[in-house]
């Protein structure tokens, strides 16, 4: 059972291999809802869901979250620049927040009860991100 996960972590961190390609774009269909947090049955990365102290017990739940990626710009006021974009602070605005601390929140705001154990990527495409918690 042990030489299965090492199996799938050697497979997870050759992310461009072809094999893993595939599984991605078809896992990728079944993620695109429009809720944000939802609760799964069974994790999606095993190996990863066990070296985190994943338990298939009872009292343990996952959460599938998705987080919408940074817009590098501020939203400039009435939607028009008035004068240069250098002066006015609208490129190069990101938040200072990282995307699992994004989902954390995402995931508090749902559930109040309850405790994170850990949080980790799944998937991503050109507009979001989606972990596992």
């Amino acid at each position: 059972l042990m030489n299965y996960y090492k199996l799938l972590n050697n497979y997870w961190r050759k992310k461009k291999s072809d094999y893993i390609k595939m599984v991605q774009k078809i896992r990728l269909l079944n993620f695109k809802d429009k809720v944000k947090v939802k609760p799964m049955s069974k994790p999606y990365r095993i190996d990863k869901a066990h070296q985190y102290g994943y338990k298939h017990k009872k009292g343990y739940k996952l959460y599938r979250i998705k987080i919408n990626r940074h817009k590098n710009k501020k939203q400039a006021r009435k939607g028009k620049i008035f004068g240069k974009t250098k002066s006015r602070g609208i490129v190069k605005k990101k938040l200072e927040i990282s995307y699992k601390n994004q989902c954390a929140l995402n995931l508090m705001k749902k559930i109040s009860h309850g405790k994170i154990v850990n949080i980790y990527w799944i998937n991503e495409d050109r507009k979001a991100k989606y972990f596992e918690a």
